[in-house]
């Protein structure tokens, strides 16, 4: 079976991540980044050298606008619109956006690509025929073919879901509420940090 072609938007912390795994499992073939840093030696020097999951265990250098890791040869944009990127050139069967801008999202509901699919990696609340998959908790119960946009929702719930899950597999949730404290940044609400739920056992 061959093995779909992918292209990333945005490529930070989250998708390095998801290559590296990749990389591993060969799931997929990565064609195509866009990533707005405009020093491509800086981007491969990013993917070589991770703080968290050490160096990779291929050399990665770089060939004008492609960067290659191993044999194998990615080519990379630097734009700000995801519409602007070429992705039919390479026959892109499916988008991995790890920006977090919902921008780009609501860009690509008007772009004449062809691209089917778009995986995000927040959690849109408003758009056609898409769908929430937190793993540990739901995702079995859809295929790729039933959704335009893949939601992996937001770290929160990624976090508290299948925690939940695992509760009320043997106890009753009667109330709970979460509380998240993202990094510093510029908020126009005030967030704090609690975490409570009342169990009773079944």
């Amino acid at each position: 079976m061959e093995k779909a072609r992918v292209g990333i938007n945005g490529f930070g912390r989250i998708a390095r991540t998801i290559y590296r795994i990749n990389k591993q499992l060969q799931m997929f073939d990565i064609v195509a980044i866009n990533e707005i840093n405009p020093d491509i030696n800086n981007v491969a020097c990013l993917l070589q050298y991770d703080s968290t999951y050490g160096r990779l265990d291929e050399k990665v250098t770089t060939d004008g606008n492609d960067m290659i890791v191993g044999n194998k040869k990615v080519r990379i944009y630097q734009h700000e619109n995801i519409k602007d990127v070429p992705w039919d050139d390479h026959e892109i069967d499916f988008i991995i956006d790890a920006s977090g801008l919902r921008a780009h999202l609501e860009r690509m509901e008007s772009s004449p690509s062809k691209v089917k699919n778009t995986f995000v990696t927040n959690s849109p609340s408003d758009f056609d025929n898409f769908k929430t998959i937190v793993f540990g908790v739901n995702e079995n119960d859809t295929t790729i073919k039933d959704s335009r946009i893949i939601s992996t929702s937001i770290c929160d719930t990624i976090a508290m879901s299948p925690i939940i899950v695992a509760l009320s597999e043997r106890n009753e949730i009667e109330s709970g509420f979460l509380t998240t404290l993202p990094p510093m940044v510029k908020l126009s609400k005030p967030f704090g940090c609690n975490i409570g739920f009342l169990v009773t056992s079944r």
